[in-house]
């Protein structure tokens, strides 16, 4: 052959051949090499393969040469000949145009530069490196139709945080091995409390709430939950310190505070005291209560105004007080009222509602989605089927608990199951939330395992926690794995037919295509 390691290695900048760093061979006026050595490369249809030949092994490349007897250089040359020019900005690289008795003159093409001096070392987790333009390539494993429910093999390209093609044979500036993986889209949870206080928290100012709440943000990262909506708790500065990386987490939907009237839930009021804030309240966040559909709609422009993204109401009472579950705790006309000033204002409302009556007005009044809905009856799976209102059933709050076991718990168990059944049979739109911590925020994945458990096929489950859930938020850059979206991706062992066991089996996570840190 006529070229070999030393010959390949004479085609890449002794400079990056030293170090690994693009920099250095910008520095160092690279050129690859004159004509002689173009004109000294022998093809004739051969594979040239240079794998770090005095190279260190993170910057190991496949410069594959291939020129039919006769023909001009395949596809494959090209696309190593664009690889070259990716990891060495402006580097000259060799394509060699050889007879077919191999012997031939060569010409010098010089690459469009694509990095900006920033070598390609190891990925490390949570790293944040100049990668925009380095294209990372996720091959050997399955990929995840949210939409569809198939699995099919592919690879998939990511740059600057968003997926660039999902298709075989793809190439990319770094591999990542996914083989035995299944690669699944970041998990959205549309109802938890990131932010709650603690029940020893009640006496702390608001900044160790605030704090108390990373590690959990943490751990649901870790466990492929990329995006939550926060029904009540965290503000807008804990959403903002996410998107900008100061605090590792899920990025954040938030509401802020929870609207009820006088004396629903989110009026912290006791007798002996009077008004109060509680392990639910919180003196940073705007007051939600109201009276009436004025005061109702100024309680929503409080919201807009501290930076709320969706709009919470309650329309009964909790689940943990059946005598309160079923009363309907809010006016019609408050609910329009709430409903068409969130809409003025860009915002979706969901409703806390548990009896049926509630998530039957809630519905009529246009209510983004039902949160809980534990009392459903058929006439009220119906009635939320008909107007196109989402379902939030949170299950894991009514089918799971800690011991010792509270005297809520039976009824609401056996109530929350028929209510979900009550919704798959009117086919009723149902995204995927957990109203953690009502269970602890590491048991939040258990969520699939009961709706699965309840009726609900793998897919479409699958579906209900991401795709679905995406279309709830009004998000269409989450929720599926397919070009232009954000590259949130959960590497999954096992098959995606089984929901046991979920925690266990993550390989790993990547939000906006950055590896998340495992542990800690």
């Amino acid at each position: 052959m006529g070229v070999g390691g030393e010959g390949m290695a004479g085609l890449i900048p002794k400079s990056a051949r030293r170090t690994g760093h693009a920099a250095d061979a910008s520095r160092g006026e690279a050129r690859i090499l004159d004509e002689r050595h173009a004109n000294g490369v022998r093809c004739g249809g051969r594979l040239l393969e240079y794998l770090g030949s005095g190279c260190d092994l993170d910057y190991s490349l496949a410069a594959c040469l291939i020129r039919p007897p006769g023909g001009t250089p395949g596809g494959r040359a090209r696309r190593a000949a664009g690889m070259l020019a990716r990891r060495w900005p402006r580097c000259v690289l060799a394509l060699a145009e050889t007879s077919s008795t191999n012997e031939g003159s060569g010409r010098l093409a010089e690459m469009p530069p694509r990095l900006s001096g920033r070598g390609l070392g190891v990925e490390r987790p949570g790293e944040r490196r100049n990668t925009a333009r380095m294209r990372t390539l996720l091959h050997g494993g399955g990929v995840l139709d949210a939409r569809g429910g198939s699995v099919s093999a592919a690879d998939i390209t990511v740059e600057d945080g968003r997926i660039v093609e999902v298709a075989a044979g793809l190439d990319g500036d770094e591999g990542v091995d996914c083989s035995g993986l299944t690669l699944v889209p970041g998990l959205i949870d549309c109802h938890a409390h990131m932010a709650f206080a603690g029940p020893d928290d009640s006496n702390r100012p608001p900044t160790y709430r605030l704090l108390e709440a990373a590690p959990k943000l943490r751990r649901t990262l870790q466990l492929g939950v990329t995006t939550v909506r926060d029904a009540w708790g965290a503000d807008a500065g804990l959403r903002d310190a996410i998107d900008a990386g100061l605090v590792a987490g899920p990025r954040l939907l938030v509401s802020l505070a929870q609207l009820c009237g006088t004396g629903g839930i989110g009026d912290h009021f006791r007798p002996d005291i009077g008004e109060y804030h509680g392990v639910l309240g919180s003196p940073h966040l705007p007051r939600g209560v109201f009276d009436g559909p004025v005061q109702a709609r100024n309680a929503v422009r409080r919201m807009v105004r501290s930076g709320a993204d969706v709009i919470k109401v309650t329309a009964t009472g909790s689940m943990t007080k059946p005598q309160t579950a079923d009363l309907l705790q809010v006016a019609d006309d408050e609910l329009a009222e709430i409903v068409a000033e969130a809409a003025r204002a860009g915002r979706h409302v969901m409703v806390h509602a548990h009896g049926a009556r509630a998530a039957e007005a809630a519905a009529r009044a246009g209510a983004r989605s039902i949160e809980h809905g534990a009392r459903l009856d058929e006439q009220a799976a119906a009635v939320l089927a008909e107007t196109g209102t989402w379902l939030v059933p949170t299950l894991l709050a009514s089918q799971a608990c800690e011991n010792p076991q509270p005297d809520w718990f039976p009824e609401a168990q056996q109530t929350a199951a028929q209510a979900f059944r009550w919704a798959l049979q009117a086919d009723v739109p149902i995204a995927m939330g957990t109203d953690c911590p009502m269970m602890p925020h590491e048991r939040r994945l258990e969520e699939l395992g009961h709706m699965h458990r309840l009726g609900m096929a793998p897919p479409d489950v699958w579906r209900a926690a991401t795709y679905d859930a995406a279309r709830l938020l009004g998000r269409d850059d989450i929720g599926l794995l397919e070009p232009g979206r954000r590259a949130d991706i959960v590497a999954l062992r096992g098959q995606v037919t089984s929901l046991d066991d979920l925690d266990e089996r993550i390989a790993w996570v990547r939000k906006d295509g950055q590896l998340v840190p495992a542990g800690g």
